[in-house]
Formats: structure tokens, sequence, C-alpha cells
């Protein structure tokens, strides 16, 4: 009896080792799939959207041959307070301001006046209805028209060619360059955010094994508490 006795503490202390051993390798599991399922869910990442820019190079060079067009009426009347209250209001000016030198310098007929040319340019600009956006476009449109319109070639084609053509050209070319570069922007935006949804998809799945794994280590350490309760009552029984 005495040999079975010391037989079965063997075992006992062997158990409690084992336990040990998975234990912490539970542990280990739970905290490494914790970390990674709240790492996919985006626990650890900072996003930040972009907004569209269109260089005034890539304008000038895409203007090569005039395709005349109207400038498109306006969207509707503006006020002056509401004019001044906006935040892009500088880029409207520097937009009008470039159009009128050139159509002033190189052209016989008139331009339209300036607050109507202004809010031409603040009405395509809001039609995005999104404030960075907005600004993006606004601030393009000035660089671009004050670039393009400056540029000799561009001077001397106004020479033989309409300067209002010349504008509206740059105006048009301009706005579908810019709206090239916001779709494929949304369409990169669309894809990330599906890879997203799939990875927090993912992390949440990895969060559960995490839980199951954390519990399985719980049940573990009690069951490694017991076998030690019970190691400790078998060395108080042997004593005399």
């Amino acid at each position: 009896m005495s040999s079975f006795i010391k037989l079965e503490g063997t075992y006992l202390k062997l158990l409690r080792y084992s336990i040990l051993v998975l234990a912490s390798v539970v542990l280990i599991i739970s905290i490494g799939t914790a970390v990674i399922g709240l790492s996919n869910i985006g626990a650890f990442s900072f996003s930040s959207d972009k907004t569209p820019s269109v260089s005034s190079e890539s304008i000038l060079q895409e203007i090569t041959v005039p395709v005349p067009t109207d400038m498109a009426s306006k969207d509707g009347g503006v006020s002056a307070d509401a004019l001044e209250a906006d935040l892009n209001q500088e880029y409207y000016a520097r937009s009008e301001k470039a159009v009128k030198n050139f159509v002033t310098a190189y052209s016989t007929g008139g331009v339209t006046n300036e607050q109507d040319l202004i809010e031409f340019f603040r009405s395509r600009a809001i039609s995005y209805n999104d404030q960075e956006i907005i600004s993006s476009f606004a601030k393009g449109m000035a660089e671009t028209l004050e670039k393009v319109l400056s540029n000799n070639t561009i001077i001397n084609r106004a020479a033989s060619e309409s300067a209002i053509d010349i504008v509206n050209q740059t105006i048009d070319t301009y706005r579908n360059s810019f709206n090239k570069e916001l779709a494929r922007i949304n369409e990169e935006k669309a894809e990330k955010e599906m890879k997203v949804s799939t990875t927090k998809a993912k992390g949440i799945v990895m969060l559960s094994v995490a839980s199951g794994a954390f519990f399985a280590f719980l049940l573990l350490a009690f069951l490694m508490i017991f076998v030690k309760i019970e190691l400790n009552l078998r060395d108080i029984a042997a004593k005399p």
C-alpha cells in the first residue's frame, strides 16, 4: 500500500508539472491571439482619408488642342456675406484674378464681372459637399489657372485662338482630372473598407479563440491548485 501511495504521489507531481506547462502554453496562445485580434479590428491602427490633388503641370501637358466650351451657368445667387465667410475665398479670388488678367490681356471681348466669376468658381467647388475636397479643388484650380494662363505656350496660342476658349478648356481639363483622381481615391477607399471589414471579422474570430484559450487557462490553473492541495494533504498525512 505504501508503494502505491508513493506512486500515486509521483503521478500527481507529474500531473502538476504537466498542467503548469500546458497552462503556460495556453496563456501564451491566449495573449498572442488576443493581440492579433485587437490588431485586426483596428485597436492599434490609425487611418487618414486622402483628398484628390491634381498638379498644374499635368493640366498644362493635357492642354494641347483647344476644345471650345461655354462656361456653365451659375448654380444660383450667393450673397456677399456668404462668400466672405467661405474659408476658400482666397482661392476663388486667385482663380478670378488669373482668368481676368489673361482674358483682359489677350482678348478683345469683355470678361464676367469679378463677383460673378468668383461665384462661378465657388459653385463648382461646393458641389463636392465635403470641406476637405472643396478646399483641395479650390486650391488646385487657383494654382492651375495661375500656372497654365501664364505659360508662354498658352500665351502664344491666345494670338490665334479665343482666350475664353483657352480658359474654358483649362477649367474643364482640371475638373475632369480632379474627378478622375477623386473616383480613384473613392475606389481605393471602398476596397480598403472591404479589406478592413474582412480583417475585423477575422479579428473577432481571433478574440473568440483568445477568450476560449484564457478560459481553458483558468480551468487548468484551478486544476493545478487542486493537485497542489492534494499533494500538501498527502504530505501532512504522511507525517507522524
